[in-house]
């Protein structure tokens, strides 16, 4: 019943019950089963389902505490060990981009990367996809762009992925910014082009996209790092 009430309102939007209820659903999880040993889906489900909802609602602060509590749980079903160890994954990646200070944070990373090789082979694609931004991105952060790029293009080999057009759009997007940040400026142009056009027979070439390009051209074509930090401060302005 606390699931289905977490479920309820957070299909409303309602963020702050939705939190509440879904810590709930996992406390009493706990009381059920303090040693968290066996068989716990529904306390796999409710972390999943909190995970999920701090992070959509950068509730970072909150997210500690329950991956550490997850990846140190022991199912006797290798399924469920494997599906909860693709959620701490996909939120483990989530959090170290967002906390660049977190003392285990290379650690963390490190243990992501062997985990994503060894549980995600048949993950689902969606997951796959989030799996890929939130590590690839984690790297971004720390300037390990071709680390970054490395695990972005596993996409392009995840079957489905090309059904997921506006998603195909950001990442392709996101591999121009990872080669300007890498200085192959030949690469950037063709590049560019070619995303430019699958943007416009996709009907995505919208306004995030629309800013993102013209601030590279921008860029591209500035003579000063003075100038770029211009450019970048008015395309922040446009995003906002």
């Amino acid at each position: 019943m606390l699931l289905i009430t977490a479920y309820y309102f957070q299909q409303l939007g309602d963020a702050n019950k939705a939190v509440y209820y879904f810590e709930k659903s996992a406390e009493a999880a706990e009381e059920w089963n303090p040693q968290l040993r066996g068989n716990v889906p529904y306390y796999a489900v409710s972390k999943h389902n909190l995970l999920f909802t701090y992070s959509r609602n950068r509730m970072q602060y909150k997210m500690r505490n329950i991956l550490d509590k997850i990846y140190e749980m022991r199912f006797t079903y290798r399924t469920l060990r494997n599906m909860i160890m693709r959620t701490w994954s996909i939120y483990e990646a989530d959090y170290c981009r967002y906390m660049p200070d977190y003392p285990l944070r290379k650690r963390k990373l490190k243990e992501i990367e062997d985990t994503f090789e060894k549980h995600f082979a048949k993950h689902g694609t969606v997951h796959f996809i989030q799996a890929c931004m939130n590590l690839s991105t984690a790297h971004f952060c720390d300037k390990n762009f071709k680390k970054a790029l490395q695990i972005i293009n596993l996409l392009e080999v995840k079957e489905g992925f090309n059904d997921f057009k506006a998603v195909v759009g950001i990442i392709k997007i996101y591999k121009l910014i990872l080669y300007f940040e890498m200085g192959k400026h030949d690469l950037l142009s063709f590049t560019f082009r070619n995303t430019y056009r699958y943007l416009l027979s996709n009907s995505t070439y919208k306004g995030f996209e629309k800013t993102v390009l013209t601030t590279l051209i921008k860029m591209t074509n500035a003579n000063s790092l003075r100038e770029q930090k211009e450019i970048l401060g008015n395309a922040y302005n446009e995003m906002l």
